[in-house]
Formats: C-alpha cells, sequence, structure tokens
C-alpha cells in the first residue's frame, strides 16, 4: 500500500515557535527537543536522551 504525499506551505510562525519552545522544553522541564522526524511525539527527550511518551505530560 502506498502512502499519498502530502505538500503543505510551513507558516514561518512555526519556525519561530521551535526555537523557543526548545529553550521552554530545556529550563522548565530539562528536556530537549530533537528534530529528527516532523513530529513533537518522540521528538521530545529527556537528558539521557529517552523518548518521552505523550501520556507522560498529563
Amino acid at each position: 500500500m502506498t502512502r499519498p504525499l502530502v505538500i503543505c506551505d510551513c507558516d514561518e510562525v512555526l519556525l519561530h515557535f521551535v526555537g523557543p519552545f526548545g529553550d521552554y522544553l530545556a529550563t522548565e522541564h530539562d528536556l530537549s527537543l530533537h528534530l529528527d522526524t516532523f513530529a513533537l511525539s518522540g521528538n521530545i527527550r529527556r537528558a539521557d536522551g529517552t523518548t518521552i511518551e505523550p501520556t507522560g505530560f498529563m
């Protein structure tokens, strides 16, 4: 099964969001934001590099 290709415009606001969001995660939660993929899920990691599941924030 092939997957569809989605082409969309990334608004400049998203690009300006990434830097401060990474800083916030580091200072407030001792976490880091890795941009290995385009998803937020799995790219937010603890200092030791382990990923955090989305339910870990609740």
